[in-house]
């Protein structure tokens, strides 16, 4: 196959219009119909050449829909350019899929042929030329970027660390040191120890070039060895007149110890680091303290070192939060203590102050906080004013009572509080009664939200249930789904109502210990859990929850057996929490204000948390005048048991509530559900 060079087209090699901008780095050169780059290797019309074994699948008995799909016109020719198979170029996506499919039976797609690896190697070289290339124009266009500069010094440093040097101290880029170019020291803006490494290697390398940084301040000076403490004098003054420092009174002689204390020690006490004075013998020390404030762990380990090498010298430490890493010096032991007692006695005094503003402002907190929340629970003091005349005696609650709108109070997990929250309150909204066996309601609890069925007993509650999940469309297909794969669910007409769900989350239906069986009406015979015509595994899941409500219905009836012979009633033992014993549910039904409900919801963020189990229950007990209540709740994925109470504020749910579908929180449109 014969390979054009086009070494005339341009290289990848681009450099943007915009000749501000740095040039990029290549990323691939192209040699047609090859390109070669370091991240990609060998491509032609931007495919990698597959290997062997890819196309010994591609081209077996039975291929897969994927690979068949991704064997395109261009990706086919791309593979015969790539292993060198020669084709004609006009052929469509059948004729080069065949002239491959020949080629690789032939053993030709094993390696690519010579030509291809000799195209490889000259890409390569392209491409190492095209780097060389690169860095030149790099360096163009930083000579250029460098002369253009207006920041003085320190950004010229920022920008590139050799011109910097060249600049100022070498006789030329990379070249040798040169004393007469530049003999005072250059001040920078910034730390060299905290900068980008390269400058402070860079200095290092060069003989006779040294450098002073302050990591506190940001201050360096670079400059040679000889002049270089010239350079510290002169930004050292700077810093006492408050050209750097700013405020001069304040911290004008924290900046100047971190900066140089060698300068500080003999500014304010007359002594070097050595502890060696510098005034003369008929010069006393200066008796004034110096007090250091927010002073960095560096520049009070200097301080530590000078008080242990002279003795006389009087460190006393803050500890103040004001003052964190503060301390007064002096050689004046008693005047360094009154200064401590001032500083300290100011620091009291405003401490105080801010606790009294804390205080009041917490108080006004509170004062704001209870008038929300009154202003929350004001409508149900009135919905109880308006209803004291018309309380009656203690009286078994009638289902219909609980219609009407409530807010709620739960503090939620780890005391959240969301009640209290005037722009995210909690409701509930119960709904005039549709079914014979209780109420919807609509509720939102802050971090969730959705339907609620409530009755006055459980198995009221899974009835209700039942009737809901009717009203979805899809109820009478799903079912027929069901019967036509052998597995009964649900109620069937001809058993009456012992077939429909019983408690909290157990569906019993009659048969033998197996389950129904329900003859397909393909085939006439049962489905078997496993059966290949269940691929997903759906009938078997189906038939094996049959199969344990069985069980547990037949339990149920073995006790209610036992308990008929004795003449008490049954007692069903309710799921108990941790730590919590177990109720029997005869107790529970003496309370004649107990409602039961179970709710389906979203979290805010709208996924469903699905109740395959029928675990989302709880339980609301009433006050005599059934206008609020105390209960629990349970979310076992998330809360656990929860304890909440309801405040009525109307007879009528909200007008911009409605009533919620159950079904709809089964999540279908997820992908899952009942």
């Amino acid at each position: 196959m014969k390979i054009r060079d086009t070494s005339r087209q341009q290289q990848s090699i681009t450099m943007d219009s915009d000749s501000e901008r740095k040039p990029r780095v290549p990323t691939k050169v192209t040699s047609r119909p090859f390109t070669w780059g370091p991240s990609d290797g060998l491509q032609a019309g931007g495919f990698d050449r597959a290997p062997t074994d890819e196309l010994r699948l591609l081209f077996r008995k039975g291929a897969a829909s994927f690979r068949l799909s991704k064997a395109t016109r261009p990706w086919i020719k791309a593979q015969l350019q790539l292993y060198g198979i020669p084709f004609t170029n006009s052929d469509g996506q059948p004729e080069l899929m065949e002239t491959l499919k020949k080629a690789f039976r032939a053993g030709k797609c094993n390696a690519p042929t010579p030509a291809v690896e000799a195209a490889e190697r000259a890409l390569r070289l392209k491409y190492k030329a095209a780097v060389e290339n690169h860095h030149e124009l790099v360096q163009q266009w930083k000579d250029k970027k460098f002369l253009e500069l207006k920041g003085g010094p320190t950004e010229e440093a920022e920008f590139d660390v050799d011109r910097f040097l060249a600049k100022y101290f070498l006789n030329g880029l990379h070249g040798q040191p040169d004393r007469a170019k530049t003999k005072e020291p250059v001040a920078l803006d910034l730390s060299i120890d905290c900068h980008d490494a390269t400058l402070k290697k860079a200095i290092q390398a060069i003989p006779g070039l040294a450098f002073h940084a302050s990591d506190y301040l940001s201050m360096s000076v670079v400059g040679w060895d000889t002049e270089l403490d010239r350079g510290i004098e002169r930004e050292f003054a700077k810093l006492s007149s408050g050209q750097k420092s700013g405020d001069a009174s304040l911290f004008t002689p924290t900046h100047e110890a971190t900066y140089d204390f060698n300068r500080f020690l003999k500014k304010y006490f007359r002594v070097d680091v050595n502890g060696v004075a510098t005034e003369t013998q008929n010069e006393k020390k200066p008796s004034t303290p110096v007090t250091l404030q927010y002073l960095p762990s560096s520049g009070v380990s200097l301080v530590s070192e000078f008080a242990a090498k002279v003795p006389s010298f009087c460190v006393k430490h803050l500890g103040l939060m004001l003052y964190s890493g503060g301390m007064v010096l002096g050689w004046d032991v008693a005047k360094v203590e009154a200064e401590v007692a001032r500083i300290e006695e100011k620091c009291r005094l405003r401490v105080e102050k801010d606790l009294r503003e804390q205080e009041q402002r917490a108080a006004e907190d509170k004062a704001q906080r209870e008038e929300e929340v009154r202003s929350i629970y004001r409508p149900h003091h009135e919905y109880v004013a308006r209803k004291k005349s018309e309380v009656a005696k203690p009286a078994d609650l009638a289902i219909d009572q609980l219609v009407g709108s409530y807010v709620v109070r739960w503090e939620g997990e780890e005391g959240a509080q969301y009640s209290d929250q005037v722009n995210n309150q909690l409701t509930l909204d119960v709904f005039p009664a549709k079914s014979a066996h209780g109420v919807t309601a609509s509720f939102f609890f802050g971090v969730i939200e959705g339907a609620m069925l409530l009755a006055l007993s459980e198995r009221e509650v899974a009835l209700l249930r039942d009737s809901e999940k009717k009203k979805d469309p899809y109820y009478e297909e799903s079912q027929a789904n069901l019967y036509v794969s052998g597995v009964g669910y649900g109620r069937d007409d001809n058993e009456g109502a012992d077939a429909i769900n019983l408690g909290y989350g157990i569906s019993t239906g009659h048969g033998s210990a197996d389950g129904p069986a329900c003859p397909s009406t393909l085939t006439d015979k049962k489905r078997r859990v496993g059966d290949v015509a269940d691929p997903w595994g759906v009938q078997a899941a189906m038939a094996k929850r049959q199969k344990q409500a069985v069980r547990v219905k037949k339990e149920e009836e073995e006790d209610e057996d036992k308990d008929e012979q004795v003449g008490s009633k049954p007692l069903v033992k309710v799921k108990k929490e941790e730590g919590e014993d177990a109720k029997p549910l005869a107790e529970i039904d003496t309370q004649p204000s107990r409602v039961y409900f179970q709710f389906a919801y979203n979290v805010v963020n709208g996924y469903p948390d699905v109740d395959d189990e029928n675990e989302h229950v709880g339980y609301l007990d009433f006050d005599m005048s059934s206008s609020s209540g105390d209960g629990v709740f349970h979310v076992p994925r998330w809360f656990g048991r929860q304890s909440f109470s309801i405040f009525k504020i109307d007879d009528e749910p909200s007008g911009d509530k409605q009533p919620l579908d159950w079904f709809e929180f089964g999540g279908r449109r997820w992908g899952s559900g009942w």
